[in-house]
């Protein structure tokens, strides 16, 4: 081990003497080696009910993550079971995109039918690119409807509402009525009726509801006059007390005093816990017989302590109905296909703690059947983050060659794309004056879960040393994006090497290294003697074994 020790050593010292040249030396940011793949979970699942009644609808929020590294379309899915384990009830949810780390919860109302009464699991889950997503379960119950007969005072019970409703013309008729109304327990709201004197007599009318107490409705007279051929509309109130059970009420109005007509309302009752955080949406759905119209108005409610960035309403429309039938009353809306289906589709951003918004439209037809209304309800909402297209861009790497003493080097870089439609993108390199860059662009195609490169070649006048910072900007049609880096240029009156040994030549060197290992070993031997009481002693062969390397030394090279 003595001898090794020195060897190692003089090797070591070799080694620090090997030139090392300055155009060689590269600048290099991190890369990162990876192809973008999308992974989706289902995060959370939650009802506005755990307790509902027979007939009556409740909404199903089912939350879904991206954390992975490419956009992807998830497609979400709740199976009802019953405690036989038998699938008695499908909530199907339109598609919706994820971007890398976004967040997405879609809530849909879903009507518990004519299921019977007992204790259900909903179960939730996602598709996505041929894969499946975990699972997330939560358990409720359809409860029973109190009986009437033992119902308190004034206490009224939500019904199931009859499969055909049909409304009765006299010689009055109902030319714009309300046909669902969707309000808050402890709510409230303003409406009106229009009616019409198609006979040929006076009619002296009185009005009066039936399926709610009195006191729910105000009206500002129940009688009127209405003289032939004369339209009188008829503004009443609802306000619904809040200890009202969630549900479904059949309102019934009634024409009399010879005009015998009857027309019905769909009350439906809405009850969410204090705690509620998921947007709250109302829908009443009007028809006008005399413009040939549906009138159909949402209020949606952010009811959290929380700003929601993107809030999407989904609102189905029927097949037949064309674009041109579609006429906004107040924000606009989009009109997308999606599955087949005929969509409009409204996106709010940065929604306030407690801030609700109202949106309408009409549809110049309608339906006159009255239980296609009952179930029309909106399709989906979606509560997600902003995300742009400059989350879909990951600038992979960065790395400059620096300027050698020509004064020419690159910069090349290379970029990640996650989304899932190709862009375009323009890549600059930004530069200090001192550099020039060629080219001044780059336009390149970013395909999905792609990677492309790029190189600057850079130029400087006066080659000097010191170090620039460039830095590459990313340019698409809505965001931009960059990453920088150093560069080092070479001052070209520097020697061509770092080291002082590179002027000799590769024998003398290899002499260097021998003198100094033996010169080493010879410092140990003796400094081992000394330290055991022995006196350094030099045979007459080792001295001139040492005198002949100093002659090699010291001679000048043969020409």
């Amino acid at each position: 081990m003595g001898i090794e020790k020195p060897i190692l050593l003089s090797f070591f010292l070799l080694l620090l003497a090997t030139p090392i040249s300055a155009e060689e030396t590269r600048t290099t940011t991190q890369t990162y080696l990876f192809i973008g793949e999308a992974k989706v979970e289902v995060r959370d699942l939650s009802l506005s009910s755990y307790s509902v009644y027979k007939g009556a609808s409740v909404d199903f929020s089912v939350t879904l993550r991206n954390f992975g590294t490419a956009s992807t379309t998830a497609t979400a899915e709740v199976k009802i079971y019953d405690a036989a384990n038998t699938t008695v009830g499908t909530i199907s949810y339109d598609p919706v995109t994820l971007v890398p780390g976004q967040i997405v919860t879609i809530q849909k109302t879903w009507s518990v039918g004519s299921l019977p009464l007992g204790t259900y699991r909903a179960v939730a889950q996602a598709s996505y690119e041929s894969n499946l997503t975990n699972t997330f379960e939560r358990t409720f119950s359809i409860v029973r409807i109190p009986s009437q007969p033992n119902q308190p005072t004034g206490q009224l019970f939500p019904v199931v509402l009859p499969p055909v409703i049909t409304p009765v013309e006299g010689k009055a008729v109902f030319l714009k009525t309300t046909v669902l109304k969707e309000l808050l327990a402890g709510g409230g709201d303003a409406d009106s009726i229009s009616l019409k004197n198609i006979g040929e007599q006076i009619l002296n009318i009185t009005f009066s509801f039936e399926g709610i107490p009195q006191e729910w409705v105000t009206l500002p007279s129940h009688t009127t006059l209405l003289l032939p051929d004369e339209t009188r509309i008829l503004n009443f109130g609802l306000s619904i007390p809040l200890d009202t059970l969630a549900g479904d009420y059949l309102l019934k109005l009634n024409a009399n005093g010879g005009a015998n007509s009857t027309d019905f309302l769909a009350l439906r009752v809405r009850n969410y816990p204090e705690d509620y955080d998921k947007p709250i949406a109302l829908k009443t759905i009007r028809i006008d017989e005399k413009e040939r119209k549906t009138l159909v108005s949402i209020d949606v409610k952010n009811p959290s302590q929380n700003t929601m960035e993107v809030l999407q309403v989904q609102e189905r429309i029927p097949a037949l109905v064309s674009d041109e039938q579609i006429e906004f009353v107040d924000k606009q809306g989009k009109i997308v296909q999606l599955n087949g289906a005929k969509m409009i589709v409204w996106e709010l951003s940065d929604v306030q703690p407690r801030e609700s918004f109202h949106i309408s439209y009409n549809i110049k037809d309608f339906i006159t059947d009255y239980a296609t209304y009952m179930n029309w309800h909106i399709s989906q909402i979606l509560v997600t983050q902003k995300s742009t297209t400059a989350d879909l861009v990951k600038i992979l790497d960065i790395t400059s060659s620096g300027i050698n003493e020509t004064g020419y080097g690159e910069v090349t870089a290379s970029l990640l794309y996650v989304g899932m439609n190709p862009i375009q993108v323009t890549l600059l390199l930004e530069a200090p004056p001192e550099l020039n860059v060629e080219p001044a662009t780059l336009t390149k195609t970013l395909i999905p879960k792609g990677v492309v490169s790029a190189t600057f070649k850079l130029s400087a006048q006066k080659v000097t040393q010191d170090t620039h910072m460039v830095r590459l900007v990313v340019i698409g049609s809505d965001f931009t994006t960059y990453m920088a880096t150093p560069v080092l240029v070479k001052r070209q009156v520097s020697p061509p090497s770092f080291s002082l040994l590179s002027i000799l030549s590769l024998d003398q060197i290899v002499i260097i290294s021998s003198l100094v290992a033996s010169a080493v070993t010879i410092s140990i031997i003796s400094y081992k003697r000394i330290k055991r009481g022995h006196p350094p002693e030099y045979s007459p062969e080792r001295l001139n074994y040492l005198k002949s390397i100093k002659g090699m030394m010291v001679s000048k090279p043969k020409k």
